[in-house]
């Protein structure tokens, strides 16, 4: 795995951890930098695999825009991170 990728992991961890701790406004602040890293990580995906990851990512941000962020953070660490791992 790469250097980057492992970062990525353990940054959005750490962002799902400020939401489980309802320190949301934390969160919040380090999304936009967590959604720009995301996209730039699809372009490694394989073609077959980017639906799937654009349906997580789709889903990521329906719960940042109902600010539902305990179904924010179980996505990042259940749903993005199997994903990453996997690659």
């Amino acid at each position: 795995m790469k250097k980057e990728t492992k970062d990525l992991l353990e940054e959005l961890k750490s962002v799902a951890d400020d939401f489980y701790q309802n320190r949301n406004n934390k969160g919040i602040k380090r999304m936009p930098e967590i959604i720009r890293d995301l996209s730039d990580f699809m372009t490694c995906l394989k073609s077959e695999e980017q639906p799937e990851y654009l349906a997580i990512l789709k889903g990521v941000m329906e719960a940042m825009e109902t600010k539902n962020y305990i179904m924010l953070a179980d996505m990042l660490v259940f749903d993005v991170v199997e994903v990453m791992e996997r690659y």
